[in-house]
């Protein structure tokens, strides 16, 4: 059995989730497939048809329904769904103050990443009080709202729970620094490295004790035409151009990976202190099941290892378990939280796929530092396609763990 150990702040606030867990804990990344009837009412939302209540009702039972989904499944560690957000990161910007919308390149045709709202800040960045907050979409909340998602959740299972969070430069992805106060996106990142770490830390007053942030533009900002590296290579904080344009000439160098990291510590600051389990998913992008970036980690490894989290959770079944052998190769000694699911393919998996891929991931990490998950969130996933997945997941992972302990 695993033991999460003692989090100080969080037992004293009563968090019932602390739990051992078993060898190969199962977990999901964050959001949960979203039921045909939560799209249908967002609409309603939209067009002005609901109260407050009326949207507090609907974003509870929502989350009922994904820790009813995950606890049916047998998953180890929950997560609220990310039921009351929009489109991962996007309803958060109704929450910040001193942004500015930018016209959409393309409304027309497949969706794709020129279709996602874009901001230009015009000011510095900071929290809009709650009383300022005019998206109707979003339920009444200090600061982000993370720490309120939590509280609901938590008075919903007594298993472990996770709080998940974008990570800033996540946020500062879509917004534009010109013209404005700030030189570039990495200034920016900074400012809003703060407001998360606020944010944060109200989660673990309210009894949190696993933190992970999802930061799928680390690969954005390091991927490049050049970016499937050797090993010997991967060393490597040798620029890339951002955005994959390959630092080609005229444009600038990609941050080193290590850069990337120093803002990762930034927003978790004073969290380890508190006994806080810090997770970092880094993956390639999921809109509408749509990657972003190119798709490999040697273009963050070693220099990543700077961030100072306890789990690395890393997408593989989707790239057909490509890099599985990344932590023996360059001798990690963190854990790893493989996913081990495709959310991007509409076919559910058998429990002995899973398992195939999990005896792969075992060629290489250590069974005490392995965790097992999905690649990425569900919320671009039919909701039956996520429960499927997840069950597959649990017997999965149930196959080998009877392996190693038998």
């Amino acid at each position: 059995m695993i033991d999460l150990g003692q989090a100080g702040d969080a037992d004293q606030a009563g968090d019932t989730g602390a739990l051992s867990l078993p060898l190969l804990p199962t977990t999901v990344v964050g959001s949960h497939g979203i039921p045909g009837w939560l799209h249908v009412a967002r609409g309603a939302v939209t067009r002005g048809e609901f109260g407050p209540a009326d949207l507090e009702e609907l974003y509870a039972d929502a989350t009922k329904l994904a820790i009813d989904d995950q606890e049916r499944a047998g998953i180890d560690v929950l997560s609220d769904g990310e039921m009351r957000r929009l489109h991962f990161v996007q309803g958060f910007y109704g929450r910040l103050h001193g942004l500015e919308p930018l016209p959409v390149a393309r409304k027309l045709g497949s969706p794709g990443y020129d279709m996602v709202p874009q901001f230009r800040a015009v000011e510095r960045i900071t929290l809009r009080a709650p009383d300022d907050v005019d998206d109707a979409r979003l339920s009444r909340a200090e600061g982000l709202g993370i720490a309120e998602e939590f509280t609901f959740a938590r008075t919903l299972t007594s298993r472990p729970l996770k709080v998940t969070s974008p990570g800033p430069l996540m946020f500062a992805l879509q917004i534009a620094p010109d013209g404005g106060p700030y030189e570039d996106r990495f200034e920016i990142a900074e400012d809003l490295a703060k407001i998360v770490n606020t944010e944060l830390h109200r989660a673990v007053d309210a009894g949190a004790r696993i933190v992970q942030l999802d930061d799928p533009s680390f690969s954005f900002h390091r991927s490049g035409s050049d970016a499937v590296f050797t090993p010997a290579a991967a060393a490597p904080d040798e620029g890339r151009g951002p955005g994959g344009h390959g630092g080609r000439e005229g444009e600038p160098e990609a941050p080193p990976a290590a850069e990337l990291a120093r803002l990762y510590n930034l927003a978790v600051a004073g969290l380890r202190e508190r006994g806080v389990k810090l997770l970092l998913h880094l993956c390639f992008g999921n809109f509408h099941a749509r990657p972003r970036t190119a798709r490999s980690y040697r273009t963050l490894f070693p220099g990543v290892l700077d961030a100072r989290c306890d789990q690395f959770v890393l997408e593989f079944s989707g790239r057909e378990m490509a890099e599985a052998d990344l932590w023996r190769e360059l001798e990690i000694d963190r854990e790893l939280g493989a996913g081990v699911v495709d959310i991007k393919s509409f076919y559910p998996e058998t429990p002995e796929q899973v398992a195939v891929r999990i005896r792969r991931l075992l060629e290489s990490v250590a069974v005490e530092k392995l965790w097992l998950n999905p690649d990425c969130g569900f919320n671009h996933s039919a909701r039956w396609v996520c429960a499927a997945k997840l069950n597959a997941l649990v017997q999965g992972a149930r196959i080998v763990r009877q392996e190693v302990t038998s």
